[in-house]
């Protein structure tokens, strides 16, 4: 699995897409969290945020937030889960995304 998000990361760079860069460090954060790497899946979260909010898309920026939320619950930090919650609710609802209104409401 490494070495297709290599190649993801690889083909970015050659685009020279901040976006894209930052959905292949979005998906592999996954990958990390999934057996509790929550130390490394953070710091590549906020890398991933920082560069959606610098190319102002809402959307990834909405998700971030909805996957900081979830480690933030993994660590029993319920009021600061709730504020990204909302953050990524707020998102949703700015671009009209249902599928991450759908993912919210239930956390």
């Amino acid at each position: 699995m490494d070495d297709l998000f290599d190649e993801a990361t690889e083909t970015a760079r050659k685009l020279d897409s901040e976006p894209l860069m930052a959905q292949v460090l979005f998906y592999r954060t996954d990958l990390v969290l999934a057996p509790g790497d929550r130390e490394t899946a953070g710091t590549m979260i906020r890398q991933t945020l920082a560069i959606w909010e610098s190319t102002g898309l809402r959307t990834g920026i909405g998700w971030c937030h909805f996957l900081i939320a979830w480690m933030a619950l993994m660590d029993h930090q319920h009021e600061r889960a709730a504020q990204h919650l909302e953050m990524s609710w707020r998102m949703a609802d700015l671009v009209d995304d249902v599928s991450m209104r759908a993912h919210v409401r239930p956390a």
